[in-house]
């Protein structure tokens, strides 16, 4: 029950559908997510709760091209530090209101990169950030390629965010803003916006 209750784990080359969530970590460090197929979670696809020492590299996450099809799956990380989220490819993920959340959702994170990943059609947003110190979205495509997109924007910061860093990111179709970045949340460059 303690800030890190399990360590070394490894969750590796399995096929994940179906369930409320694909995978919920708490109070875990240096866990290795990697090589899986996560699917159909009602709620999301990946929960981590006070954590640290997250390596997630190389999984791909929903792939319902369908609009029409239930809203669901997302990623979402809770007072999680040291980790990295690497080489991702997901189509629709749902997660999030028009008030808050996203695709990818970080919330009180520390040295946290989020890098070379697709996020194609997300539903509500790509990637926002709350109250989160030295997190880097780097070299991703975060994309909305309906033709009247729903993705209101591409990564969103919010609250006491600082000394964080977007660049390199290739941004296209939201329909608000691609960028809701307030002055002195993040360095912002290099960022191509279609």
């Amino acid at each position: 029950d303690g800030p890190s209750a399990a360590r070394l784990v490894t969750i590796a080359g399995n096929v994940l559908g179906s369930q409320t969530r694909g995978i919920e970590l708490k109070h875990v460090e240096r866990v290795a997510i990697t090589g899986n197929t996560i699917y159909d979670s009602a709620e999301l696809s990946i929960l981590a709760e006070h954590s640290s020492g997250l390596a997630i590299g190389s999984n791909t996450f929903v792939w319902r091209g369908d609009d029409d099809a239930p809203a669901r799956d997302g990623l979402k990380f809770v007072d999680c530090r040291d980790a990295s989220l690497v080489g991702l490819v997901a189509r629709r993920l749902c997660h999030g209101t028009a008030e808050a959340g996203g695709a990818i959702t970080l919330t009180r994170c520390e040295d946290f990169a989020i890098s070379e990943c697709q996020l194609l059609d997300s539903l509500v947003r790509g990637i926002e950030m709350t109250d989160c110190t030295r997190c880097r979205v780097s070299g991703n495509s975060i994309i909305d390629r309906r033709e009247k997109p729903l993705m209101r924007q591409a990564v969103r910061i919010r609250g006491k965010s600082r000394d964080n860093l977007v660049q390199n990111n290739l941004l296209g179709g939201a329909s608000q803003q691609l960028l809701d970045i307030p002055e002195g949340t993040a360095v912002l460059q290099g960022n191509t916006l279609l």
